[in-house]
């Protein structure tokens, strides 16, 4: 069991020593039962460890009604209906006023700016 501190008059526990930097560590994100998400992290001196404790946290978490939290797209997503680039053959990308090619074809002599290609295709055509 960890060692007794008092904070703030409070008497609570405080966990033993942690690694500088775990050999072995998952973090789950969850929601409450309450609707709060929340990220745990545990940690393990070995793979195997670690898996046997990532068991017993998900039982507690689903028997305790913990939900998996809702992710966040990372990046850019994924845009199937996108028109391609008549010149590039890539993919074009959706901008505030309809579709861009986002391949860069040189630098501007003067300044050094990226220069893109201009084939665009607008909202509404094909």
């Amino acid at each position: 069991m960890g060692n007794q501190v008092s904070t703030n008059g409070a008497t609570g526990c405080v966990a033993p020593a942690s690694f500088a930097e775990a050999p072995a560590s998952a973090t789950v994100k969850v929601t409450t039962p309450g609707g709060y998400d929340l990220m745990i992290t545990f940690r393990a001196t070995k793979v195997s460890d670690l898996l046997s404790q990532a068991q017993v946290v998900e039982g507690w978490l689903i028997s305790h009604n913990f939900t998996p939290a809702l992710t966040r797209p990372t990046g850019k997503p994924a845009q199937a209906d996108a028109p391609t680039c008549p010149e590039h053959g890539k993919a074009m990308q959706r901008g505030k006023y309809g579709w861009f090619c986002p391949v860069k074809v040189g630098e501007h002599p003067q300044t050094g700016k990226a220069l893109y290609c201009q084939h665009s295709v607008k909202d509404g055509q094909s």
